[in-house]
Order: structure tokens, then C-alpha cells, then sequence
């Protein structure tokens, strides 16, 4: 019998429910006081604004929210374009899309820095021109990985591009204001006065590119909610029109 009781008193060991022995003071396991009250309120207060803190961030990682606010500034800072990081191309083809013209001696096309400004001796313009070269890979090797594969997977010898190293492109102020700075991009027929008699015949141009359309593909950049590391993000862009050999047009971007 004394067996069993053992046996028993030992099984009631494993009773995760079972009550440890205390002591109680006036019905208390206990004595609180002052101090000891201040600590544990300013402990739970430390805990509940950790808990909403991380919590909150923790919320907004997965379900971000933006938030901005508009302000004008009637002299904003100019923009300056890095071709190896805001590339530009352009490209001029057949209305079946499947003839592309970079012939020089059929076309030239030329990138300029155009500047009006006032000075004491009054409007000053300006107009600095650069001959764009045809893209290669190397043009987009400073992008990131998805917007690099985006223009890399194009037929690059069919596209004019800004070179490299023009690095002073400038867009500055409004026509109202003592400076402004435009880009400009001027695409015309070879004219053999200018390219050394190196052009075709202008009846020869004509019978070749008569018409067309003008393909103009560029990065822009997006603010992406979701992405809370990296919010910002690059995404190429295109704008088209078309074009008559005997016109002159104009659009802007």
C-alpha cells in the first residue's frame, strides 16, 4: 500500500496545474509599494508605446501610405541631364515599321543647349548644338537591371542617343524670368552644304523617307507605395509622332 501511495505521489509531480506552497500576509502573496506601483506603470506605458511603434512600422511596411505636400517655387533649381543616367533616344522609321533611318548621308540629327537670357545690354540667345551618335549598350550601363534589360533588348543601331560625355544639358527658369534654358533635339534632311557633299540627292531623301513616324523613348521616374526600402523607381517611357518630309513640327515632352 505504501507502495502505491508513493507511486501515486510521484505521478501528481507532473501536475502542470498543481499549486505551489506561499505564504499569505493579510490575504496577500505581497507587500506593494509606492515605488515599486510608479515602476511598474511607467514599465507598462515603455511597453504599450514599443508595441504601437513597431507595430505601426511593421503595418506600414506591408501596407504603405504615401504622403507629400505641393509647394511652388517661382525660381526652382535648373536640371541638369546625365545621358548615362537619364537616357534619351530617338528613332525615325517607315509607316510599316520596318525601315530605320540613321544614314547620315540621308538625315542629321542634333541635340542643342538653348539659352535666353537678359543682360544689361539685353536678350542674349544662345544655342550650343552636339551631333547625336547611335546608341550601343554601353549608353545604359549605369541603370538599373530591369530598365538596362528594357532598352539593351532593343535593336540599339536603329536609335539616336545623347553622347556620354555631354554631361552639360541644361533645363532652367520660363520664358518670364531673366534666364531660361531649354533642350532641344532638331532632326533634318543631309544638306551638302553643311556635310561636305556627302548626302544623297534631295529627290533621292524624299523617294526614301517621305513620311514616317518619330519615336522618342526615355526613363522617368515613380514614387513605388509598396516598396518601402526603395520607393523610387525608374520606368522607361515612350512618346511617338509622325512626320512629312516637306514640314516642319514641333512637339514638346
Amino acid at each position: 500500500m505504501k507502495t502505491l501511495t508513493k507511486i501515486f505521489n510521484y505521478l501528481r509531480s507532473f501536475d502542470l496545474f498543481g499549486v505551489e506552497p506561499a505564504l499569505y500576509f493579510k490575504g496577500q502573496k505581497k507587500a506593494g509599494t509606492s515605488l515599486g506601483f510608479c515602476l511598474t506603470f511607467l514599465l507598462l506605458i515603455f511597453t504599450s508605446l514599443c508595441f504601437g511603434f513597431f507595430g505601426t512600422d511593421l503595418y506600414y511596411r506591408t501596407n504603405p501610405q504615401l504622403r507629400y505636400n505641393e509647394e511652388y517655387n517661382p525660381f526652382p533649381a535648373g536640371i541638369t541631364i546625365d545621358p548615362e543616367i537619364s537616357p534619351i533616344l530617338i528613332e525615325l522609321n517607315d509607316v510599316s515599321i520596318s525601315t530605320f533611318w540613321t544614314n547620315s548621308s540621308i538625315i542629321n540629327m542634333n541635340v542643342s543647349q538653348f539659352t535666353m537670357k537678359q543682360t544689361d545690354d539685353g536678350l542674349v540667345i544662345t544655342q550650343e548644338d552636339y551631333k547625336m551618335e547611335i546608341c550601343t549598350k554601353e549608353h545604359f550601363s549605369k541603370l538599373d537591371d530591369t530598365t538596362r534589360n528594357y532598352f539593351q533588348s532593343m535593336v540599339l543601331d536603329h536609335f539616336f542617343c545623347i553622347p556620354k560625355d555631354l554631361k552639360n544639358l541644361t533645363m532652367l527658369g520660363s520664358f518670364d524670368q531673366y534666364i531660361f534654358q531649354t533642350i532641344k533635339f532638331t532632326i533634318s534632311i543631309c544638306n551638302n552644304i553643311t556635310n561636305d557633299g556627302k548626302c544623297l540627292s534631295t529627290e533621292a531623301i524624299k523617294e526614301t523617307m517621305n513620311s514616317g513616324y518619330i519615336g522618342i523613348y526615355f526613363v522617368d521616374n515613380n514614387v513605388l507605395p509598396s516598396d518601402y526600402a526603395n520607393p523610387k523607381q525608374t520606368q522607361p517611357k515612350e512618346v511617338f509622332t509622325n512626320f512629312m518630309i516637306d514640314s516642319q513640327k514641333e512637339i514638346d515632352i
